[in-house]
């Protein structure tokens, strides 16, 4: 019977010690994952405060900004963001809050900011020349109106007259030639600025049909130079020409934006030519700019009877200090060398390395 005690003793206080083991195992495993959770959310609230104050700085350059777009943008950034840092962080989010709520300030000012003004501005244009004059009357109210139009320092009664703005398109003068396969547009820019022209030419048929449309440009064109833009007269499938009855020629010309502006060092080149004895063109041309063109385009105008009948082109290629070439000889629509009692050589672009 002792025994017997002695083995239930036994086997309970085993029992005992493997449930006290257990037991502190599972506070170790608990202790563990309490480390883990708190270096879990150390590193997101070091997350989150950042992104709280990116957000804070965007939500305060939205409100500081001028512009109605970037008022917007960097509002709705700065509310996303103030979001995204309010899950990172699970305490101390005053920060995120005040952040969100400058960037939804910031968007509602860029939507409610050009309401207020319309309002604001009409208002004020409504009330300007009545409550300040006799009411119904309506020559006072026409001479605060024309005391308005007037510039500071003149005379009452006077007022400052239009300027309209110059008519580019009335100082470029061209001139089209018929060639065998092409049309040539000669354009002279006349007008103190340097400028782009755009053209359109739609060829029609007898009856009226159009035949087909092309496109000419020429960029950067300086005042009192020359270039040319070709088209291709109508053809079919195969470039075989097709007979055409009129064309019309319509145009745009603008200002040469700054910043693709492209100045033609042509006119500082020293060019000499003759004809040579096969016909051709021969060219001599110095470069005394100091510059190197990567390419620089020519054109031969050649003149038969004071008119264009054909022209022929070159480009050059590292340009630096001298260049001999020729424009080789073209034919006419019989194959036979091109007769011309005089030519006209251009440089069309430089374009510098």
């Amino acid at each position: 019977m002792e025994d017997k005690r002695q083995n239930g003793r036994g086997e309970s206080a085993k029992t005992q010690e493997k449930r006290r083991e257990d037991k502190r195992c599972e506070e170790k495993r608990w202790e563990e994952k309490r480390r883990e959770e708190e270096e879990q959310d150390s590193g997101a609230g070091k997350k989150g405060a950042v992104l709280a104050f990116i957000s804070l700085l965007l939500a305060a350059a939205g409100l500081a900004s001028p512009l109605l777009v970037t008022k917007a943008s960097l509002g709705i950034t700065g509310f996303m963001t103030g979001c995204i840092s309010c899950m990172f962080r699970r305490k101390h989010r005053a920060f995120s809050y005040l952040a969100i709520l400058l960037s939804l300030c910031a968007i509602g000012l860029s939507f409610f900011s050009p309401v207020l003004s319309f309002y604001g501005t009409s208002g004020g244009e409504s009330f300007r020349g009545i409550s300040a004059e006799s009411p119904g009357s309506a020559e006072n109210a026409a001479d605060s109106l024309a005391k308005d139009a007037a510039s500071p320092g003149m005379p009452e009664g006077q007022t400052q007259p239009e300027t309209e703005a110059p008519d580019l398109k009335a100082s470029v003068s061209y001139a089209a030639y018929t060639l065998p396969k092409e049309l040539l547009f000669l354009f002279v820019n006349d007008s103190p600025d340097a400028i782009d022209i755009d053209g359109s030419i739609v060829f029609f048929d007898e009856s009226g049909e159009m035949l087909s449309i092309e496109r000419c440009y020429i960029q950067s064109l300086e005042p009192g130079e020359r270039s040319i833009g070709t088209v291709l007269l109508p053809h079919d499938q195969e470039y075989n020409t097709v007979p055409y009855d009129r064309y019309e020629f319509e145009f745009n010309v603008n200002e040469t934006s700054e910043s693709v502006f492209r100045k033609n060092y042509g006119k500082e080149f020293s060019v000499t030519s003759n004809v040579g004895v096969e016909g051709t063109v021969l060219v001599m041309a110095e470069n005394p700019t100091g510059r190197t063109f990567s390419r620089v385009s020519l054109a031969c105008l050649y003149y038969r009877n004071g008119e264009v009948v054909g022209y022929s082109t070159n480009t050059l290629f590292d340009f630096e200090n001298t260049a001999a070439f020729e424009f080789y000889l073209i034919r006419d629509e019989n194959g036979e060398p091109l007769a011309f009692d005089n030519y006209e050589i251009l440089v069309l672009e430089t374009d510098e390395a």
